[in-house]
């Protein structure tokens, strides 16, 4: 992700801090996020990557570029880690642990849940 878009994408994940799910993934908020995905994240579905990619979104409307027909739309985080990973631009914890400065503001971080045995979270720096 560029720079510009990944500083903008903090500046919109804070206008948002506000938002709490209601009951089950649900929530005025969190349904918009759900709704910015293709295919669209069903009800009650989780909701993290959903919010990650309404912020990279609403980051190029405002800063007049497009979105990256390349990159992940979906909700799915195993699709982010892969276009990472493929993109070369993932950066594995262990590379994190010898140099913490890789991980910068903007950046996505994911993940892994082992009882899923996969990807399954991702945040915003």
């Amino acid at each position: 992700m560029s720079r510009p878009i990944a500083l903008k994408a903090v500046e919109i994940a804070k206008k948002y801090l506000y938002v709490r799910e209601k009951g089950d993934n649900a929530g005025k908020e969190v349904e918009y996020f759900q709704s910015m995905c293709k295919p669209p994240v069903g009800a009650h579905g989780p909701w993290c990557i959903a919010f990650l990619r309404t912020c990279m979104k609403e980051a190029c409307t405002e800063l007049e570029l497009t979105y990256n027909t390349a990159f992940p739309r979906t909700g799915y985080t195993p699709d982010w880690v892969a276009f990472a990973q493929e993109t070369g631009i993932w950066v594995p914890r262990t590379a994190l642990k010898d140099d913490y400065t890789l991980a910068r503001r903007g950046d996505l971080a994911m993940f892994y849940m082992k009882a899923l045995g996969r990807h399954a979270h991702g945040e915003i720096i």
